[in-house]
C-alpha cells in the first residue's frame, strides 16, 4: 500500500480526472480526491478538509486555473498548486508562477506530473519545517527577551554576543558596553575546570557574584549549556542567571548572625567563667567592658553603678570603662530627667546622636565629645532594682541589632551578679578583717597592737589613704593613738594640743555620736579651724565614734588624697570595726570558742578528706586510728567490728601487744561489757573510771566508746583510752561522734568496694571460660562438618547411582529403601552445608560479589516447581524486572532462598499455596516467602530464628530439620546490612520477610571494572 495522498482537483472533465487519478495511483499514491468545478465547492472543500495537493485545470467554463489559485491565496493555506493544461502559452505559464502556482504541466506531457507532485510534496514539507522553525525561533526570542533570568550567549571562547533586558536591569550594562568581553561565567568556569582544559563541550552549575555599573554586588544561580552546528561542533555557549542576591544577602547576613551568635557565647562563657567575676575583684569590670567592646566591635563601654539596696539613689558611679579608667560620679538629681528612662529599667539607644539626641545638649555634647555618636544603654537588674547601667557607644551611626542588645542583657545579668559578688567579697573581706580582728584582740594583749590593726584593715579595705585610731586622754581632748600611713609631723602636731569635742570632723563625730563624712573637706565649716586643714592633699574625710553605750571611748578616722563617696556599707563596716575595740575583752572567749570550733571542723574535714582518698579496708582502718587522735586525744584506741553476737577487735593503736589482741571477741550478751551498752544503745558512753578490768588490756582510767552506724545499721565501735581520770567530755563524746559517721561511711564503702572487685574478678574469669568453650565448640562444628564433607558426598554419590539404576535395575523392594537413604543423605548433606555456611557467617570470612537477585530468585523459584506438584502445592512468585544487584555470596543467598521456600514446601499441605515476591523498597530488595501451612505460636516467632531451636522439639515430631534453616537466613541477612522477620497466624500459615541492600554505586563500578576485559 501506497502513501496516501489528499488531492483537491479543480477539474470539469471526467475523463481527465480519471487520466490524473490513473497516474498518481501508477506513481505509487493512494488517493483521496475530490473534484469541484466551480468558487463554492472549492472554497467549501478547503474548509472542511485537509489537502495535500491542488491540481488545477487552467481552463474551465466561468472558473479557471487562475481563479482558482486566487481562492487557495485567500484561504492563506500553503498547499502544492499545480496547473494542468491543454493549450497554454509560455507567458500565461510564467504569470501563473509569479501568481503562485507551483507548476504547471501540459496534458500531452503528463508523465512529468508524478515527478513533479513528489517534488512539491517535498518542498512544501520542507516550507513547514521552515515556519515551525522560525515559529519557534520568535517564540524563543520572546522568551528570552521576557525571561525574568538573565540571558548570556557568547561564542565557544565566552565573548559575550547577546544579552537580554533582565540582564541589563540586573547589571545596568548594555550590550554594547559588555559585547566581546569574557563573560563572568566563563571565568568561574574555568576557575572550577583547572588551567588548560576546555570550556566546551561541558554542561555546568554554580554560583558567583559580579559587580553592577553602580559598583553593587550581586549574586547568581548560572546553567550554562551547549550551541552545536551540524557538525556537533560548539559554536555558542548559552547561560541562564536567575538573581540570588536577596538569598545570598540573607545567607550572610544569618551568617553574620551566626557568627556573632557564637562571639558572644564564647564571650559569655568566657566572663562567666572568669575568676575575676566570681570573686568580684575590681578589675572585673574592666575585663567586662573590654571584651564586650571587643565583641559588639565598638570604641566604649563603660559600667556605672547606682548606691547598694537600702541607700538613696544620690549618684552614679562610673566602675570601669573600655575607654577610661578614671573614676567619675554622677549626682543623679542634676540630671533626673535625662536618667529616668535609664532608672526606670527602659533600654535606650540611638542610631545617631547628632539626629535624635538621647538626652540634654550637656550630656550629648559630652558624648560627641569623646566621639561617641551611637549609643546603647542597658539597665542593671539586681534583685529586681535597677543596681546599675552598661553604656555602649560606638564612632559612628549604628543600628543595633536585636541579638546585640540580647547579648549585652546577658551581660548587664553578668554585672548585675558581678556586683553581688563584690558586695559579697566586700563583706566577706569584712568578715574577715573583723574576725582576724577579733581573733587579734583576743591572742594579743597590747591594746596599741590592736588599735594599729584595726586603723591598718579599716584603710586598706576601704582604700584609704591614710587612717588613724583617736582616744580620749585625761584632759578630755582627743590624741592620735595609732596610725597606719600618717604623716609623722601631722601626729606630732596634734598629739601636742589635741583635738577638742566638736572640732573638725573626728571631734564632730564624737559629739554627734554619729559618723561624719566630708566629700571637699577643705571647703567643709567645721575642718576651717582643724589640723587637717594643714594637711596637703586630703580632700575626703570620714570620721566614726567609738561607743560604748552612750559613752564615746573614740574615733576612727579615714583620709582621702582623691575625692570618695562613702557608701552606707563602708561606714557601717567601720562602725563594725570601732565596735570591736568596745567588745575587745566581751568577746575574747567567745572567740577563743569559736576558734575551736573552727580548728575542730577543719581538722572533721581532713579527716573526712582523707577517708575518702582511698577505698582499700586496711588504709582506711589505719587512717581512722591515725586521725582520730587529732580529732580527740588517747593513749591507746581500738576498732571492733560486729559480727554476728560479738565484737572482734580488727586494729587498734596504743597497745604493747597489739598483735595478740587482732582478733580478739568481746561477747555483746554480756551486759557487764561497756561495749554491751554502747552496741545497744546505739550511743556514746563515757567511763571516767573502769570497773571492769579486761584481762588482755592494760587498766585505763578513762573510757569513750562510740558506735560505727551506716544507714541505721550497726558496723562495731571505737573504743578509746586515757590513763587520765575524768578526761573525756561530752565535747569529746561529740566529735568522736561525728568523726566515727564518716569512718563508718569509709569502712561500708571500702567493704562494698572489696566485694565488688571480687564479683568482678568472678565474672571476668567466667567471661574468660565461656569465650574459650565459644572457640571450643566453633573448632569442633568445623571439624565435624570438615571431616563429614567428603564421605557424605561419596555415599550421596553411589546412592543416587544406585536410585538412578545407573549401576543395574533394582527391584521396587530395593527401590523404595534405597530412595530413603538418598533422601536423608541429602538432608545430612544440607545440614553440615548450613553448619559451614553458618560458621562462615559468624567468622566473617563469606565470599562478596555483585549478584543478580532477580536471577537467582526465578531460577530457585523454578527448581522448586516440580517438588511443589508432586506435593499438590501451588507455587506462585512475583519477581519485579530489572532490580539493582546485591552485595553478597550467591552460595549463601542460594541457602536463603532453599531455606524460606523449603520451609514453606515442608509445613504446607497438599492443595495448599506457596508464594515468592521480590520487589524494591526503598534502598533494599524486599523478599517475601509466604504460605498457607500449620503457622507459628506467636510465643515462638521470636525464637525461631535461634540456632537449633525447632518449635516441636519433640522425639515424635512430625517435621525433620536440625534447627539450623531460619537461624542461617538471619545471619546472612545480617551479614549484608540487612534483616529478617516474620509473621504468622497458626492454622493459616506463615510470611517470612528478609530486606537486603542494593550494593551501592561504586562497589557496582568497581565489580563490572574488575569484570571487563583488559586491553592487549
Amino acid at each position: 500500500m501506497g502513501d496516501i495522498l489528499r488531492v483537491l482537483l479543480v477539474e470539469d472533465s471526467e475523463d481527465d480526472a480519471l487520466l490524473l487519478s490513473r497516474l498518481l495511483r501508477r506513481g505509487g499514491y493512494e488517493l483521496k480526491l475530490q473534484r469541484v468545478d466551480t468558487a463554492s465547492e472549492m472554497r467549501a472543500a478547503l474548509a472542511h478538509a485537509t489537502w495535500d495537493l491542488i491540481i488545477s485545470d487552467y481552463s474551465i467554463p466561468s472558473f479557471g486555473g487562475r481563479d482558482a489559485l486566487e481562492i487557495l491565496k485567500e484561504s492563506g493555506l500553503d498547499i502544492p498548486f499545480i496547473l494542468v493544461s491543454g493549450a497554454i502559452g509560455e507567458e500565461i505559464a510564467i504569470a501563473a508562477m509569479k501568481a503562485g502556482a507551483h507548476d504547471y504541466l501540459m496534458k500531452n506531457k503528463l508523465s512529468r506530473l508524478v515527478p513533479a507532485v513528489r517534488r512539491e510534496l517535498k518542498e512544501a514539507r520542507m516550507r513547514a519545517e521552515r515556519r515551525n522553525a522560525e515559529a519557534q525561533v520568535r517564540k524563543l526570542s520572546r522568551a528570552i527577551e521576557q525571561n525574568l533570568a538573565s540571558v548570556i550567549i557568547t561564542d565557544a571562547e565566552g565573548h559575550i554576543e547577546y544579552v537580554n533586558p533582565q540582564f541589563v536591569r540586573l547589571t545596568g550594562h548594555v550590550l554594547d558596553e559588555v559585547r566581546g568581553h569574557i563573560a563572568f561565567f566563563v571565568t568561574e568556569m574555568r576557575k572550577e575546570l583547572g588551567v588548560g582544559e576546555s570550556i566546551t563541550n561541558r554542561e555546568w552549575k554554580g554560583e558567583f557574584s559580579g559587580q553592577k555599573k553602580s559598583g553593587e554586588t550581586y549574586w547568581v544561580s548560572a546553567a550554562v549549556s551547549q550551541i552545536y552546528d551540524s557538525q556537533g561542533n560548539v559554536t555558542h555557549l548559552v547561560a541562564i542567571e536567575e538573581d540570588i542576591t536577596l538569598r545570598k544577602q540573607e545567607e550572610f547576613e544569618r551568617t553574620r548572625r551566626e557568627v556573632r551568635r557564637r562571639r558572644q557565647q564564647a564571650a559569655f562563657i568566657y566572663l562567666a567563667t572568669h575568676a575575676a567575676l566570681a570573686e568580684g575583684r575590681p578589675e572585673a569590670f574592666r575585663i567586662i567592658a573590654e571584651k564586650m567592646a571587643e565583641v559588639l566591635q565598638i570604641e566604649h563601654v563603660s559600667l556605672w553603678r547606682l548606691p547598694v539596696s537600702g541607700e538613696a539613689p544620690s549618684n552614679l558611679t562610673k566602675l570601669s570603662g573600655s575607654d577610661t579608667p578614671i573614676p567619675i560620679t554622677i549626682p543623679i538629681s542634676e540630671h533626673s530627667e535625662y536618667l529616668s528612662p535609664i532608672l526606670a529599667g527602659q533600654i535606650v539607644e540611638s542610631v545617631d546622636l547628632r539626629l535624635a539626641p538621647l538626652f540634654s545638649e550637656q550630656f550629648t555634647a559630652d558624648w560627641l565629645a569623646q566621639q561617641i555618636v551611637s549609643m546603647l544603654i542597658i539597665p542593671v537588674r539586681l534583685h529586681g532594682e535597677i543596681a546599675g547601667v552598661i553604656c555602649c557607644g560606638h564612632a559612628e551611626p549604628r543600628l543595633w541589632q536585636e541579638d546585640e542588645k540580647g547579648f549585652a542583657v546577658q551581660i548587664a545579668g553578668l554585672v548585675a551578679q558581678t556586683l553581688l559578688n563584690a558586695d559579697l567579697r566586700r563583706r566577706a573581706n569584712e568578715l574577715a578583717i573583723i574576725t582576724r580582728i577579733s581573733r587579734e584582740i583576743t591572742l594579743v594583749p597590747d591594746l596599741h597592737k590592736v588599735l594599729k590593726v584595726i586603723a591598718q584593715n579599716a584603710a586598706e579595705l576601704l582604700h584609704a589613704d591614710t587612717g588613724g585610731m583617736f582616744t580620749f586622754r585625761a584632759d578630755g581632748r582627743l590624741y592620735v593613738e595609732e596610725f597606719y600611713g600618717v604623716d609623722e609631723i601631722l601626729i606630732r602636731f596634734i598629739n601636742t594640743r589635741g583635738i577638742g569635742v566638736g572640732q573638725g570632723c573626728i571631734g564632730k563625730a564624737v559629739e554627734t555620736r554619729q559618723p561624719i563624712q566630708m566629700f571637699a573637706a577643705s571647703s567643709e565649716p567645721i575642718c576651717s579651724n582643724a589640723p587637717i586643714s594643714f594637711v596637703q592633699h586630703v580632700r575626703s574625710v570620714l570620721a566614726v565614734p567609738i561607743l560604748q553605750e552612750e559613752r564615746a571611748l573614740g574615733g576612727i578616722v579615714l583620709w582621702y588624697h582623691q575625692l570618695h563617696r562613702f557608701s552606707q556599707g563602708e561606714i557601717a563596716f567601720i562602725q563594725a570595726l570601732a565596735q570591736q575595740c568596745v567588745n575587745a575583752v566581751a568577746n575574747a572567749q567567745l572567740f577563743d570558742a569559736e576558734a575551736r570550733r573552727r580548728r575542730e571542723a577543719e581538722t572533721l574535714y581532713t579527716v573526712v578528706q582523707a577517708l575518702s582518698s582511698t577505698l582499700n579496708l586496711s588504709k582506711v582502718l589505719e587512717l581512722i586510728i591515725s586521725e582520730l587522735q587529732k580529732v580527740v586525744p588517747y593513749d591507746s584506741a581500738s576498732i571492733q567490728r560486729l559480727e554476728d553476737d560479738h565484737l572482734v577487735l580488727i586494729d587498734g593503736r596504743g597497745f604493747p601487744n597489739l598483735e595478740q589482741l587482732i582478733g580478739k571477741e568481746f561477747d555483746l550478751n554480756n551486759s557487764d561489757l561497756p561495749n554491751y551498752k554502747v552496741m545497744h544503745t546505739l550511743s556514746p558512753v563515757i567511763l571516767n573510771e573502769m570497773e571492769h578490768r579486761y584481762g588482755d588490756f592494760q587498766h585505763p582510767h578513762s573510757w569513750l566508746g562510740v558506735p560505727l552506724v551506716f544507714n541505721e545499721q550497726p558496723l562495731g565501735m571505737l573504743a578509746l583510752d586515757k590513763h587520765e581520770p575524768h578526761f573525756y567530755t561530752e565535747e569529746h563524746a561529740r566529735m568522736a561522734l561525728a568523726f566515727a559517721t564518716q569512718a563508718a561511711i569509709a569502712m561500708e564503702n571500702a567493704r562494698l568496694f572489696a566485694e565488688e572487685e571480687q564479683r568482678s574478678q568472678a565474672l571476668a574469669a567466667a567471661l574468660e571460660q565461656q569465650r574459650e568453650l565459644d572457640r571450643l565448640k566453633d573448632e569442633f562444628i568445623q571439624n565435624v562438618s570438615h571431616e563429614l564433607r567428603t564421605p557424605l558426598a561419596i555415599a550421596r554419590g553411589y546412592a543416587e547411582l544406585l536410585y538412578d539404576e545407573e549401576l543395574g535395575p533394582l527391584s521396587p523392594g530395593q527401590k523404595q529403601p534405597l530412595s530413603i537413604i538418598v533422601r536423608r543423605l541429602q538432608m545430612l548433606t544440607k545440614l553440615v552445608g548450613d553448619i559451614s555456611a553458618t560458621m562462615e557467617v559468624e567468622s566473617r570470612h563469606e565470599h562478596r560479589e555483585l549478584v543478580d537477585l532477580v536471577l537467582l530468585a526465578q531460577m530457585i523459584a523454578e527448581e522448586f516447581r516440580s517438588s511443589m506438584e508432586r506435593k499438590g502445592v501451588k507455587l506462585e512468585y512475583d519477581i519485579a524486572p530489572s532490580l539493582p544487584p546485591v552485595m553478597g555470596d550467591p552460595v549463601h543467598l542460594r541457602r536463603v532462598l532453599d531455606n524460606l521456600l523449603g520451609n514453606a514446601l515442608k509445613f504446607t499441605s497438599s492443595g495448599g499455596k506457596v508464594s515468592l515476591s521480590l520487589r524494591r523498597e526503598g534502598d533494599f530488595a524486599r523478599l517475601d516467602v509466604s504460605d498457607t501451612g500449620i503457622g507459628i505460636p506467636a510465643d515462638q516467632l521470636e525464637r525461631i530464628f535461634i540456632r537449633f531451636y525447632q518449635v516441636d522439639g519433640s522425639s515424635r515430631r512430625r517435621y525433620g530439620g536440625a534447627g539450623l534453616g531460619l537461624s542461617l537466613v538471619k545471619e546472612i541477612a545480617e551479614s549484608m546490612g540487612g534483616s529478617v522477620s516474620v509473621s504468622s497466624t497458626v492454622g493459616e500459615g506463615s510470611t517470612f520477610t528478609v530486606k537486603l541492600p542494593f550494593a551501592d554505586e561504586t562497589a557496582a563500578q568497581s565489580e563490572e571494572d574488575a569484570d571487563a576485559p583488559e586491553d592487549e
